[in-house]
């Protein structure tokens, strides 16, 4: 090899190795991006802030404190409130409620009595056959105090205040008061009535 192929040579290296010292590496590239972060954080400008916006964020700050804590004194005693209520329920309706009492019916009491209402009424029918008016209407009184919503002792009250009146000429304003008691309290039964009416007038 000639002298001047080595120098040649040697300049040539010398050229490529500039070159790649002048490219961008990634170690490089990063070293800028720390360093413009760096610069970015030095340039922070510490702004101070008026004594009045300070008055303003604290007053912002309490009134959201205590609205906080308005909510959170609602619920506690909306809680111990409901609380209280269930309780108070509780100990009435086990402590203090009355123990419901179970009617016992007495069969034979009310045989008894059915048997005493329907003798009121056959024995006013047969005195005011007889024309014993005074002793059935007091038969028939008997009957509707029994059972008030009775037709049957209704319907013989009236026959026998009409039949009274009809034959002695008494009570008949009393007759035409139960008429109409009667046929307002039973309207639905107001054809058989007027046929009892007809029936019994004849007898």
């Amino acid at each position: 090899m000639s002298f001047g192929g080595s120098v040649a040579q040697m300049i040539q290296s010398i050229r490529n190795n500039n070159a790649l010292l002048q490219k961008k590496t990634a170690f490089t590239q990063l070293k800028k991006y720390e360093e413009r972060k760096l610069n970015y954080k030095l340039e922070f400008v510490d702004k101070k802030v008026s004594p009045a916006e300070l008055e303003r964020i604290k007053k912002q700050i309490r009134a959201e404190f205590f609205l906080e804590r308005k909510r959170n004194n609602i619920i506690i005693i909306t809680v111990l409130v409901s609380v209280f209520l269930v309780l108070g329920w509780s100990v009435n309706y086990l402590f203090f409620t009355p123990t419901p009492k179970v009617v016992v019916i007495d069969v034979e009491v009310e045989k008894e009595s059915s048997k005493q209402f329907y003798f009121y009424i056959n024995d006013g029918y047969n005195r005011l056959k007889n024309n014993e008016f005074h002793n059935a209407i007091y038969q028939f009184e008997l009957a509707t105090k029994a059972r008030p919503n009775d037709f049957k002792a209704s319907l013989g009250l009236t026959l026998a205040l009409i039949k009274k009146c009809a034959i002695t000429k008494e009570d008949c304003d009393k007759a035409n008061n139960q008429q109409t008691l009667l046929l307002t309290q039973f309207p639905e039964k107001q054809q058989e009535i007027e046929n009892e009416i007809a029936v019994w007038g004849e007898q």
